[in-house]
């Protein structure tokens, strides 16, 4: 029995996906060294398919003039500046948990491109919808939430250390991993829709759970922010949207409330230390004061200052000091001035900008989850570096990529029914 092609590109896509969900606990596992690279190559490979396939051709949607701009802008200006400030040695530094030198970024910044363009032919390379692996993406974020619930109480072979975090559930990187959970979360309430009420629910249950037990500050942002949405615009959905999201939110947070309860009075010891230091990060948040989230805040505000520093002249001010010290930044916002300058961060900015306003003038359903996705991205890039860790590139590309196609969808269905020509181009 022969296997179809478009078979074997899917379950390239979904081993690409679950290696990104648990991208954060290979810094943990035994088995780091083995995995680590893999999911760069499967991004290549599919990037190959892509370009090889006869269907490939450049959409302006995504490739607009904001976004060629400021791409553009840093694959040009990146290696001018790495060869100014970065020493030698360090130039094509690939090796270690902390690969900050050099060209290994430039890389990252065609990842990103290659990541944009093949979700973009998903449909195309493999004759399957698109929402079939958002659902994978999901449903590896929830298996991804209940191993680091057992690896937090049970100390599992493959790991390499027991409770990195131990206020916190998680064995990986908490911050990413909360984001990541985020995204999903908001993919299962408006974008999943052939699933019952009572699967929803369970799924709903459990990434809220998992976003809170990360307890970081980033996350409780999102989270709120999710809900906020949810209570403004939830009802301008479908009415199976409305009908699921009304029932399944309600049941989760009441059975969060009882799981969080049961922890509570089994494991104390454990669970009391995410609930402080989720307490101490939404007080901070709600009536501004806490003993430890604006500490992370001086960090990165620290690490920004620092490396500042290092700009002595207009040039490494207009257009930054390379990637060497600027990658050092827990920040994307601070870390594109730092790297590529005021015009760099301009460009970026921009960017978002362009989006957000497609999004308003786009404003269905899509374009509301597409805001409201750009809102989260927003947050993720003023805690993390979002253009290089590749969880987060795939993650919010894969809600990014399905909300513009669907508009576009809807637009050109539009055209073609109000259009006398008949030579309307098919999905």
């Amino acid at each position: 029995m022969t296997i179809a092609k478009g078979t074997i590109f899917d379950v390239i896509y979904k081993l690409l996906i679950f290696l990104v969900v648990f991208d954060s606990i290979r810094h943990y596992s035994l088995i780091s060294s083995y995995i680590t690279r893999i999911k760069e190559i499967l991004v290549v490979i599919l990037f190959i398919i892509v370009i090889y396939s006869k269907k490939f051709f450049v959409d302006k949607k995504f490739f607009n003039l904001p976004m060629v701009l400021f791409f553009s802008y840093l694959i040009l200006i990146l290696p001018i500046t790495v060869y100014l400030n970065t020493p030698v040695l360090h130039m094509f530094n690939l090796e270690g948990d902390n690969p900050n030198y050099g060209y290994v970024i430039y890389y990252k910044l065609f990842q990103f491109i290659f990541i944009i363009v093949i979700f973009y032919y998903y449909e195309n390379l493999t004759q399957k919808k698109y929402e079939r692996l958002i659902k994978f993406f999901i449903n590896a974020a929830i298996i991804f939430i209940i191993f680091n619930i057992i690896a937090y109480f049970v100390h599992l072979p493959i790991m390499d250390k027991f409770r990195p975090f131990p206020e916190r559930i998680s064995s990986g990187y908490p911050t990413m991993d909360a984001q990541m959970i985020a995204i999903a979360l908001l993919a299962n309430l408006y974008i999943v829709r052939d699933t019952s009420i009572l699967i929803k629910m369970i799924k709903n249950f459990v990434l809220v759970f998992g976003l809170i037990m990360q307890a970081t500050g980033t996350g409780i942002i999102s989270l709120i922010t999710i809900i906020i949405f949810f209570v403004i615009f939830n009802n301008k959905f479908s009415e199976d949207i409305k009908r699921s999201n009304n029932y399944s939110i309600i049941a989760a947070l009441l059975l969060l409330v009882s799981l969080v309860a049961f922890l509570y009075l089994y494991y104390y010891e454990y669970i009391v230390m995410t609930i402080n230091i989720f307490t101490r990060k939404f007080l901070f948040l709600i009536l501004g004061f806490s003993t430890e989230y604006d500490v992370s805040l001086m960090v990165r505000a620290s690490q920004l200052e620092d490396v500042l520093a290092e700009q002595t002249n207009w040039f490494e001010k207009v257009f930054g000091i390379g990637t060497f010290l600027g990658s050092n930044i827990e920040n994307q916002f601070n870390m594109i001035r730092a790297s590529f300058g005021i015009f760099g961060l301009l460009l970026f900015i921009i960017l978002f900008i362009y989006f957000s306003v497609y999004a308003i003038k786009n404003f269905d359903e899509n374009g509301k989850i597409l805001l409201i996705s750009i809102i989260l991205f927003g947050f993720t890039s003023y805690t993390l570096l979002s253009l290089y860790l590749i969880t987060i590139e795939v993650s919010y590309s894969l809600v990014f990529l399905y909300c513009i196609l669907q508009i576009e969808k809807k637009k050109r269905n539009l055209y073609c029914n109000n259009s006398e020509f008949k030579n309307c181009f098919s999905n």
